[in-house]
């Protein structure tokens, strides 16, 4: 921990609280997204979301690459179709798909999904009536009664096994997991059904954060709170915010994250295959931790898929991600 800030911790040692100055800043989760065949151009795709002014968009794709028919007459999947990148001007935030999507049902069969956060750039000087700020951060860190932030609403250790799932009783409808193992071995993916799928390991030790902004807040026993003018509470050290570690982009090869610990956002947001004459054997891309770095590895088994004798090619994309500090949340 650093020598200066603020740090709250729980009765069971986890962190609930700390800004000091290695704090990078808050997210804030926006929105998910969906492309679909009919919803764009065929290589460009916009959507108008509730960006607050002045803060940095930040996508994680659920699932980046699909694959699909290349035209009409085409009776096979028989193209790749992949999220080559993303920008933001005002409100709107634009994906680039390559190649171009034909306007059909099957050129996109499943579409992409695409969760969006933003990463708040907080002014010089106080900006809510109520609150509490610290300065001589990584910038300049504030929490106070008009932020719209995330929360860590689950935190624990585990040692699971393929197919792991979620609680039903954590609590919000928009709940966002983030993971750190140390076990270069182990790939980790987590599909739209929000269950945890391993490979190359049959069990893993894990930390696991779940994070939400649609919920209740709930006082602790003792820590900080705020309220608004309203009086609604706005903040409450029984959660943990959602504080940014680091930006990184994944590929199939590994980049150094930057953090010690890196939490990753599980996904599927790639694909791989294996060929024997005109089928494919279509596998999953999880994620895999080694140290602090990060990379895309193959996972479970997708299916099979004749493509009539076209060879399909998988693009190495680089996507930028939101990469955690599991000390934030954890005590080591």
């Amino acid at each position: 921990m650093s020598d200066f800030g603020l740090a709250i911790y729980g009765d069971d040692g986890n962190t609930r609280l700390r800004i000091d100055k290695n704090t990078a800043g808050l997210l804030s989760y926006i929105g998910t997204v969906k492309i679909k065949h009919n919803s764009g151009t065929g290589t460009s795709y916009s959507f108008n979301l509730g960006f607050t002014s002045g803060s940095t968009a930040l996508c994680v794709p659920r699932d980046g690459i699909q694959i699909g028919t290349s035209s009409s007459s085409s009776p096979y999947n028989d193209q790749v179709y992949a999220i080559t990148g993303w920008s933001r001007t005002g409100n709107t935030i634009t994906f680039n798909v390559s190649p171009a999507v034909p306007g059909i049902q099957g050129g996109l069969p499943n579409g992409f999904t695409v969760d969006v956060y933003e990463y708040n750039q907080v002014p010089e000087a106080p900006s809510g009536h109520w609150g509490i700020a610290v300065q001589g951060m990584r910038g300049y860190t504030e929490i106070n009664d008009t932020m719209k932030l995330g929360y860590c609403v689950y935190a624990q250790k585990l040692n699971i096994s393929n197919g792991w799932t979620l609680p039903n009783n954590i609590p919000g409808s928009n709940k966002r997991v983030f993971c750190y193992w140390n076990n270069a071995s182990a790939v980790v993916e987590m599909g739209l059904d929000n269950v945890i799928r391993l490979s190359g390991v049959t069990t893993l030790e894990i930390y696991i954060c779940v994070f939400a902004s649609d919920f209740t807040m709930q006082l602790d026993l003792w820590g900080l709170a705020i309220w608004n003018d309203s009086g609604h509470l706005v903040f409450s050290s029984k959660y943990a915010p959602f504080n940014l570690g680091a930006s990184v982009s994944i590929s199939n090869d590994y980049k150094d994250s930057g953090v010690i610990r890196p939490m990753v956002p599980l996904e599927r947001s790639a694909k791989t295959g294996t060929r024997s004459g005109s089928v494919w054997t279509i596998y999953n891309m999880g994620l895999q931790i080694s140290g602090r770095q990060i990379r895309r590895g193959r996972g479970t088994l997708e299916g099979t898929i004749n493509t009539g004798g076209v060879t399909l090619q998988f693009p190495n994309i680089s996507t930028p991600s939101i990469v955690l500090d599991a000390s934030d949340y954890f005590k080591f």
